[in-house]
């Protein structure tokens, strides 16, 4: 079996997406946003989204992604392209890696930059809070959990219920911005994490990880 073949057999997700063809560089170029911001992953071009080979013209199609990851993408997704031959047509596999420590965005056609990550075989558009949780990783992680006295608020509302952004502005009173710090503070430590329950992040509701290890060191903080 050719290798490209095994890899159809996976199907589509979180690391890998199917493409019919590729002829519209804004919409690539979100597709290849949302590899870079999770886990980096791979583009097999000229394969339908039933798994069927059909082939491309894999230079007109490399040019489009290039153009993409270039142009649409900031910073510019690091890409890397293979041709195969499978049953006499040609298939494009485009690797791309994962973001360092810049959050990539997207440009849509209005000219607007968004952020996008990968979840299971969706590109779905980065909560404000999950932007803010990525920028954490730049900064050393302590063996210890310390809390803000806001932080262990919001953990105490989020045992009983799961809220969306607006609900627990609501509920805490303060500014959105620092609101936003908090619970970026609190996914970085895995206290918490978002619901991806429709396709507009503002819907997005927030739950308490019960299990998670780590609230036991939260508890020895308050």
């Amino acid at each position: 079996m050719h290798p490209i073949q095994s890899k159809i057999k996976e199907g589509e997700h979180q690391r890998q997406d199917f493409k019919f063809r590729v002829d519209d560089a804004h919409k690539i170029a979100i597709t290849l946003v949302a590899f870079a911001n999770t886990d980096g992953g791979r583009l097999l071009v000229g394969v339908k989204d039933n798994g069927k080979i059909a082939g491309v013209r894999t230079s007109e199609e490399w040019h489009v992604i290039e153009g993409a990851a270039d142009l649409y993408c900031d910073p510019p997704v690091e890409v890397e392209a293979h041709r195969w031959e499978v049953d006499g047509v040609e298939v494009l596999e485009v690797e791309v890696r994962p973001r360092g420590r810049k959050v990539h965005k997207a440009q849509d056609k209005e000219g607007r930059w968004w952020a996008y990550f990968r979840n299971a075989d969706r590109n779905l558009k980065a909560h404000i809070v999950q932007i803010a949780q990525w920028q954490e990783d730049e900064r050393p992680r302590g063996s210890l959990i310390e809390l803000q006295p806001e932080e262990k608020h919001v953990l105490e509302m989020l045992r009983t219920k799961n809220l969306q952004l607006n609900e627990i502005q609501r509920a805490v009173g303060m500014p959105r911005r620092a609101l936003v710090s908090y619970l970026a503070h609190l996914m970085w430590w895995g206290l918490i994490a978002l619901d991806y329950e429709g396709e507009r992040p503002n819907h997005w509701r927030f739950h308490l990880i019960k299990s998670h290890s780590r609230t036991n060191s939260e508890s020895e903080h308050q």
